[in-house]
């Protein structure tokens, strides 16, 4: 999962910005539930990736379903 991360974040900046978007799906797909700090480093990637390929609205409503979802709004997954 954090190696699916790492190199989402890197397709990221080097402009590859749908293999970052299924980098980051396979990120949080292997992550731990518990590792909350990566896992919302990835879901955070996911919509900034989804975003650049023109999936705004697509994005915002993942994300925001994955928010309202939460039991804990206040943990870093959640912030991120």
């Amino acid at each position: 999962g954090l190696i699916a991360l790492s190199w989402g974040i890197l397709a990221f900046f080097g402009g590859q910005v749908e293999r970052a978007s299924t980098l980051c799906e396979e990120a949080l797909a292997l992550l731990p539930e518990e590792w909350v700090y990566a896992r919302g480093t990835a879901a955070a990637f996911l919509g900034l990736s989804m975003r650049a390929t023109g999936h705004s609205d697509d994005a915002q409503r993942k994300l925001l379903d994955e928010y309202e979802s939460l039991p804990w709004k206040t943990n870093s997954y959640a912030v991120r």
